[in-house]
């Protein structure tokens, strides 16, 4: 069975704590919500950070891990961006009719299961949206 858990990047908000203010726009791993206001979620992180176990996530950078990891190991997250060899980049998305994980670019629509054995992770649309170019 496929571990559940979410990315998003730490919020600058008003709810913020000493530990939080420092990792503003860093991402922190989790497996569920204490709730929500606006853009602003309030999470339990996987392991607490110096003492801190919570933080605000900023719920436009929100990602559910797809329980699949790239040809290095690394854990793959929709938003990640991915290459496979010499073609364009894709984004990992769901496909809204199938709701299955998949890679996106011009060229078409691949279900992620069937090659992030090949694929490798490199960056992310919330951070490195023009490593995507001409692609979305």
């Amino acid at each position: 069975m496929r571990e559940i858990k979410f990315r998003a990047k730490v919020a600058d908000s008003d709810y913020e704590n000493e530990k939080q203010s420092e990792m503003i726009s860093s991402f922190v791993h989790f497996t569920g919500f204490i709730g929500s206001e606006n853009d602003i979620g309030y999470v339990e992180q996987l392991e607490e950070i110096d003492g801190v176990g919570w933080f605000d996530i900023d719920l436009k950078t929100l990602g559910q891990y797809t329980g699949l990891k790239d040809k290095n190991g690394k854990e793959i997250y929709e938003g990640d961006i991915v290459k496979i060899g010499d073609y364009p980049t894709y984004e990992v998305t769901i496909n809204e009719f199938t709701q299955m994980h998949v890679i996106d670019n011009e060229m078409g629509m691949e279900e992620l299961w069937k090659n992030h054995k090949v694929c490798k992770i490199i960056g992310n649309i919330y951070e490195n949206l023009d490593l995507l170019g001409d692609s979305q």
